[in-house]
Order: C-alpha cells, then structure tokens, then sequence
C-alpha cells in the first residue's frame, strides 16, 4: 500500500506541476507579447511627448532669448536718461548688506527671524505709499511711472518661465513614471515578468 500511495502522491504532484508550467508557458508568452505590444506603443507615445517637451523648450529659450534682447536694447538705449537712478539702487543695495547680515546672523544663532516682520512693514508701506498715490499721484517708496516704464520696466519672458519648462521636460524624462520613461518601463516590465515565467517552465522539475 504504502509504495502505491507514493506512487500516487508522486503522479499527483507531476500532473500539478505539469499544469502549473503549462500556465506559466502561456502566461510567459501572453506577458511577453503583451510587452512587445506595449513597448510598441511606448516609443510612439514616448517620443510624442519628447517631441512636444522639445519644441516647448525651444519655443520657450527663443522667446526668453528674443525678449531679454530686446529689453536689453531697450534699457541700453535709455542708459543715458536712466544711470542716476541705477546709481541710486545700487547705493540702496550696498547699504541695505549690514542689514542683511544682521539679519542673516540673527537667524543662524537662533535669536530671532526678522524677516516676517520686514515683510510686514513692506506691506504696510506699500499700502501707505497706494495711499497717498490715489490723492496726490506722487509715490513716496517708488520711482514715477514714467522713470519705471522707461529704466526698470520691460516685457519679457520671465527666468522662472524658463525654469518651469524644464522641470516640466526633466519630470517627464527622469522619473520611472514619467510621461516618456513610464510607457517603455511598463512593456520592459511585462517582458520580464513573461521572461521569469518561461524560465521556470524550462528550469528543472522539483
């Protein structure tokens, strides 16, 4: 009895692992077709979204390169009418380094963060300052309007434009669930996985 019923438990479990390598052979084969077809995918939609990031960042430093130019000419042109005025930011500036060393040394040792406080009294300058404007037409912490079109003011396209389109561009490359990378990862994952199975359809029987 007892060489029967290993007999049996033997055939049992030949039959239970041929069923499972049957499986993995199909599901092994499904896996890596589906990631064939995938990765196919993949590529269109991956490089559809590269070409359009690309073409978003060459529009953008074109831009950013023409409008930066322009203004720059433009304030060059006005240097003459203007240089008193960028002569007095600059002695503001230089005098205004004490205050932020202060400040910045304040924060290090732990004594006390000045600037919340320094935004406030900005603000409340700046609503002073409107203030007065609305009945007088006269500012009190800013240069006229006619001085800051001409020597401050000039259309252009912003650094933090710039910046924002390529971590847009570098989000979608980088990351393994990036618009780019994320559609070739998934059909590369699914071949592996098939992959796997299949090796363990042709390893050796236990």
């Amino acid at each position: 009895m007892g060489g029967a019923d290993g007999l049996a438990s033997k055939a049992g479990n030949f039959f239970k692992e041929l069923g499972k390598r049957f499986k993995f052979l199909g599901e092994g084969i499904g896996g890596i077709i589906k990631g064939v077809g995938e990765e196919f995918v993949g590529v269109v939609e991956g490089s559809f979204f590269f070409l359009n990031d690309m073409i978003a960042w060459v529009i953008t430093v074109v831009v950013f390169s023409g409008t930066n130019i322009i203004c720059f000419i433009e304030l060059l042109g006005n240097f003459k009418q203007c240089i008193l005025y960028y002569l007095l930011n600059i002695i503001f500036e230089i005098l205004y380094i004490p205050v932020r060393i202060i400040i910045w040394i304040l924060i290090k040792i732990g004594i006390i963060n000045l600037e919340p406080l320094i935004d406030k009294f900005s603000a409340f300058l700046e609503k002073i300052d409107q203030k007065i404007y609305k009945y007088s037409k006269f500012h009190i912490i800013h240069y006229p309007k006619s001085i800051r079109e001409k020597c401050f003011v000039c259309k252009r396209l912003k650094p933090q434009v710039l910046i924002d389109v390529a971590l847009d561009f570098a989000s979608d490359i980088t990351p393994m669930d990036g618009r780019i990378i994320h559609p070739l990862a998934q059909g590369i994952s699914d071949m592996i996985g098939g992959g796997e199975k299949l090796g363990y359809v042709f390893s050796p029987w236990p």
